[in-house]
């Protein structure tokens, strides 16, 4: 995603299925084709104010704290 802005994203329900490169932000529809979306590569993510129906694993947050993808997500449990 960093090296080719064209290129076609999937997602990862875990951490085996290759690199891992970001969450995102909101739901993006693809339906009816491309689309934009917002990656966060870098920063923290409060795991007490994610949807309740959100679940990141602990093999995916230790991907998304990997810098090889290029940026590093800290996940905290803060103030819900």
């Amino acid at each position: 995603m960093l090296d080719d802005e064209n290129a076609i994203l999937a997602v990862a329900t875990d951490a085996t299925k290759g690199t891992v490169q970001g969450i995102l932000e909101f739901p993006v529809d693809v339906t009816a084709g491309t689309a934009d979306g917002t990656v966060i590569d870098n920063g923290y993510i409060n795991r007490l104010r994610l949807p309740e129906n959100v679940t990141i694993s602990k093999d995916m947050e230790k991907a998304l704290h990997d810098k090889t993808i290029g940026g590093k997500v800290i996940f905290i449990s803060r103030n819900k």
